[in-house]
């Protein structure tokens, strides 16, 4: 491996500054928006009919809206789930769809989450409908973060394969429930209201 690309996987983290929270618009498709030095995240709840989850009516979900600040793409995987954590709370799940053709729409760098679960943050919405609803799919083995020298646990399969996957360093927020907690408290605490004009 050259030193750019180990350079590269052991780089540090992003700071990632306080959210500041607008005001409701007018226009009820947009929602609220939200930013840090990063993202900004317009989020929204929608209605939704006929969706049974596990045998549970989910009547709304929350729709995220996100986009970096500086236009590029959004690449990492774990800036998606730590937004949806500090937005929608730790134990919401969120789905990112793959529409058919015929449903797509690309104009932005613009990526969107659809949510289940209590929602705190942008929304406001309390969707009690849903708390503690889960996709029917995803895994189911309880919380596994594996850091960049950890041998994975989870891995089906021979040893030979385990010992070819790469890790990059996990975030402080993502190595135990203690460690989410702290950071999502901190979150709440810093985030700030503002006035949009």
């Amino acid at each position: 491996m050259g030193k750019k690309s180990r350079a590269k996987r052991n780089r540090t983290f992003q700071v990632w500054n306080a959210w500041t929270m607008g005001k409701a618009t007018d226009d009820k498709a947009m929602g609220v928006p939200v930013w840090n030095n990063l993202y900004t995240v317009w989020g929204r709840v929608c209605k939704v009919d006929g969706l049974v989850i596990n045998g549970r009516e989910v009547k709304e979900m929350v729709h995220l809206s996100i986009k970096r600040n500086d236009r590029q793409p959004v690449s990492d995987w774990r800036d998606k789930l730590r937004i949806k954590n500090e937005l929608c709370g730790p134990e919401s799940e969120a789905v990112e769809l793959y529409p058919s053709m015929s449903r797509v729409v690309d104009g932005a760098n613009q990526f969107h989450l659809w949510v289940i679960g209590y929602s705190l943050g942008p929304t406001n919405a309390d969707l009690k409908d849903s708390a503690g609803v889960t996709f029917p799919f995803g895994f189911n083995e309880g919380h596994q973060v594996h850091d960049q020298h950890e041998t994975p646990a989870v891995v089906k399969g021979s040893t030979d394969q385990a010992s070819k996957l790469q890790q990059r360093k996990v975030p402080d927020w993502m190595k135990s429930r203690e460690q989410l907690d702290a950071s999502l408290e901190d979150a709440r605490r810093d985030m700030r209201l503002v006035e949009i004009s």
